[in-house]
């Protein structure tokens, strides 16, 4: 990804974010094949010197350019410790606040609305394979790397105040942004620093290993011992059933 600033003769604040992601051609759907290619030790697998050009030929590369409303010092991007948590982009605005920006907001794959997502790249080989599997090993399947589950293309990124996480705090001298890692796979801290120093947690994809602030850990304890009590008492009369079912049949 890179990050470009707007000519600053025309007077504009805004600035300009162009994304740019890579995808491999090939993919390996057909797991049976991998497993035996694995067990056959194909050239493929064993090979000492493997390029992803030679074998999926050249890579997929989607480019988007985004136009944002504020200007900006410094950014950087969400990590944790597993990389399973999509990776939201956190910046420092030019009145030193901290801004992050959903990763669904700023993707390469986010269509536009002029070119609707309708074709499945599936249905071609699914065709194929109807007709006999000769030809379904002959089909290219072209991939489809726009997606409906982003939203549709805007050029300009819109504002949402609900996404400051430094909220009202009026802070000085930010210029740098660092984020970190941390145990929970869903939270990533953020350190922002200048003449001020500010740091917080967020969630990128919500909490989702977290139990929230509210949740009634009474009641969670009260079930758990509800269902020890039911589990002593059903191994009692089980025990009390097999001890006279061995005396009637003795």
């Amino acid at each position: 990804m890179t990050f470009q600033f707007v000519n600053p003769t025309t007077g504009l604040s805004q600035q300009e974010i162009t994304v740019i992601e890579m995808f491999s051609k090939k993919q390996e759907d057909d797991t049976q094949k991998l497993l035996m290619d694995y067990w056959k030790s194909s050239e493929r697998i064993t090979s000492d010197h493997y390029s992803s050009f030679t074998e999926e030929s050249q890579p997929e590369i989607l480019s988007e350019s985004y136009v944002l409303p504020f200007s900006v010092k410094a950014l950087a991007l969400t990590k944790s410790s597993h990389h399973i948590t999509g990776r939201s982009m956190v910046l420092i605005t030019g009145d030193s606040k901290v801004y992050t920006i959903p990763k669904k907001m700023y993707s390469a794959r986010r269509p536009h609305p002029e070119v609707p997502v309708t074709y499945d790249p599936n249905m071609s080989i699914v065709d194929a394979i109807k007709e006999g599997l000769e030809e379904a090993d002959k089909v290219e399947i072209t991939p489809q790397l726009k997606s409906d589950k982003f939203p549709q293309y805007d050029p300009v990124l819109p504002q949402f105040n609900t996404k400051f996480v430094s909220y009202d705090l009026q802070l000085i001298g930010l210029d740098s942004v660092e984020t970190f890692s941390t145990r929970l796979e869903s939270t990533s801290i953020v350190l922002s620093y200048g003449h001020d120093i500010y740091c917080t947690r967020i969630t990128p994809d919500n909490r989702f290993d977290l139990l929230d602030e509210a949740f009634n850990f009474k009641l969670l304890f009260a079930g758990i011992a509800v269902l020890l009590v039911a589990n002593f008492v059903a191994a009692y009369f089980m025990k009390q059933r097999n001890a006279k079912k061995a005396f009637l049949t003795f």
